[in-house]
């Protein structure tokens, strides 16, 4: 597990711990899609979703990464802080606004159907898993001697309670929404993030 502010120097490029781990999810997202749809309906229009997917993939990351500069244009002015910044206020929900937007209007042209959404739920639910594993959230000081330490002191590892929560209600959402119907697994995973953020509230800094 990495602090989220740490950066990676890759050649020229350097890459926030944050960015790297946005790449992770999103090849854990195609990947798991991917699977999902073998051997199913979609297998006819496999290709065409995962091309679509790929490139919604493409656009959240490649806005999140030029959210900076289009909050301050003037950044441009020195080409090298093309290389530095990235992300920032905002830049998750303007990355993950545009990249929806670009699928969601994809789904309407291809008339792809409800019946995706459970697939792609499943997916995206596991992608936030893995985010929870790759990155540290440190929450408020633990009286008790575990969690996160820092100059001696213990503090709530909040990212590890998340992902344990989430591993277990998708275990449990998967059993029960088996044979229960379509669009229900997506309804249940959205109330999991729901809960599981919810009972976070308390350990987390304010």
């Amino acid at each position: 597990m990495f602090d989220p502010l740490n950066t990676l120097q890759l050649g020229p490029v350097q890459l926030s711990v944050t960015m790297i781990a946005y790449m992770i999810c999103a090849a854990t997202f195609y990947g798991i899609l991917s699977y999902s749809l073998k051997n199913t309906d979609w297998e006819i229009n496999r290709e065409n979703i995962l091309n679509q997917v790929s490139t919604t993939i493409v656009i959240f990351l490649v806005v999140y990464k030029f959210w900076p500069f289009i909050l301050e244009p003037s950044l441009l002015s020195n080409l090298s802080n093309l290389i530095y910044y990235a992300g920032g206020p905002g830049a998750i929900v303007g990355a993950s606004i545009v990249s929806s937007a670009f699928f969601i209007v994809s789904w309407l042209k291809q008339r792809w159907g409800i019946h995706l959404i459970d697939r792609i739920s499943i997916a995206a639910y596991s992608s936030l898993i893995i985010y929870s594993i790759v990155l540290k959230e440190v929450g408020q000081s633990n009286p008790l001697n575990f969690g996160w330490k820092i100059d001696g002191v213990y503090f709530h590892p909040v990212n590890v309670y998340q992902t344990v929560l989430l591993v277990v209600f998708i275990f449990f959402t998967l059993q029960w929404t088996r044979l229960n119907g379509k669009g229900k697994t997506t309804i249940v995973l959205i109330i999991a993030i729901i809960f599981t953020k919810t009972l976070l509230v308390p350990f987390q800094i304010k």
